[in-house]
């Protein structure tokens, strides 16, 4: 592949222009003698085109698409190095924006590069020091009774203050670094059920959320298990969430690793379905025991006939499929109300609940003698 990759960069340049590998599955394009920037574009949509095309291996089809970052001399830079650095930062932001594109270098992009390595930098000692923290959010019935939390990050930085998951999860999936959140996440978890029922509290499951690389790594398995073991959890006290992409690539990996998790007794959800455009009929291949429609079609269930039309048909296939039905990002009576008409099993939601820190939600849980359910007051 990376030879005809290369044959192909070869024969969409000039003469004068050069083509070199760096490494890895990166290129890099020199063109000399540049008068009108024009050029540089009409080149890179030329090898965007050529890339993209089919390619032929042992009878086998394949496609790719490529991401370009530009560095202009002597705008963006006056040495090699520079130039490469700048056209590495515009390349990265290509492939954040959507991939197979191209990018200029900005000023923006390179203060946004910096940024984004001192926040992973403080990611990996928060890592180790265990500096981040978990939040529980109530997963609730329609009386209100808690069926579950849900694991959040929340990440408080002594220098930077609070910094949101929206901005240093990213930064983990791209550095690498989610491997060793997702092994933390799952750890202090543990530990806190361990805590809590320690305390004699009726600790409902607990709701995390794997990465797809986290969850395809090979190390996956036994690492959760390991961590079982070492904390003394058990895998029924767990829900592992998801992503609906994970299973639209239909790999056998995929199959045989939640077969695997369902056998050793743990809870598997989709989280934020409706979002991969994948068919219902199609989980059915799957040991999936909760399905979680996501918050974006919640919002307008009762002023968009569409949005309703999707929920009520999901909760309806879902249910023949024996799943749970759990409705993320419910904020109003009006919703909760459309919700239960259509039967919906379980709600997720600022109008039931907000994240709490472990020591405010062990405020609602009961202790295990106790006969009664768990309830929440509302929000």
């Amino acid at each position: 592949m990376l030879k005809k990759v290369a044959k192909r960069l070869s024969a969409s340049i000039r003469s004068e222009d050069t083509v070199a590998r760096q490494g890895g599955d990166e290129f890099i394009v020199v063109l000399p003698y540049i008068t009108e920037t024009n050029v540089v574009e009409l080149v890179s949509q030329k090898i965007l085109t050529q890339l993209s095309e089919p390619y032929h291996i042992n009878q086998h089809e394949f496609y790719l698409t490529c991401s370009i970052g530009i560095a202009l001399y002597p705008e963006h830079g006056k040495d090699a190095d520079v130039l490469l650095k700048h056209s590495d930062t515009a390349m990265y932001n290509a492939k954040s924006s959507g991939r197979n594109s191209y990018r200029y270098f900005s000023d923006e992009m390179n203060l946004q590069a910096i940024e984004n390595h001192k926040i992973t930098n403080y990611l990996y000692t928060a890592i180790k020091e265990n500096e981040l923290q978990l939040y529980f959010q109530p997963i609730v019935d329609i009386d209100n009774r808690i069926a579950s939390l849900e694991v959040l990050l929340r990440w408080h930085h002594p220098k930077e203050n609070w910094i949101p998951p929206t901005k240093f999860i990213p930064l983990a999936e791209e550095s690498g670094l989610i491997l060793p959140l997702g092994d933390w996440i799952i750890k202090s978890t543990c530990l806190q059920i361990k805590e809590w029922l320690n305390d004699g509290y009726d600790v409902p499951k607990i709701s995390i959320n794997l990465s797809a690389k986290q969850f395809q790594h090979k190390l996956f398995l036994p690492n959760i298990q390991h961590i079982l073991q070492e904390t003394g959890v058990a895998a029924h006290n767990l829900i592992l969430e998801i992503t609906e992409s994970l299973l639209m690539k239909d790999n056998e990996m995929v199959k045989k690793t939640l077969r695997q998790l369902s056998s050793l007794g743990f809870v598997i959800a989709i989280d934020d379905f409706g979002t991969g455009y994948s068919s219902l009929a199609y989980l059915k291949n799957y040991p999936i025991n909760n399905l979680k429609i996501d918050r974006s079609f919640i919002r307008d269930i009762t002023t968009d006939e569409n949005d309703a039309a999707i929920v009520t048909a999901t909760i309806g296939m879902a249910h023949s499929l024996g799943m749970k039905v759990v409705a993320e990002g419910v904020e109003t009576e009006r919703q909760v109300a459309f919700l239960n008409e259509k039967n919906c099993d379980l709600y997720q939601g600022f109008y039931f609940g907000v994240p709490m820190p472990a020591a405010k939600i062990a405020t609602v849980l009961i202790p295990e003698s106790t006969q009664a359910p768990l309830t929440l007051g509302k929000y």
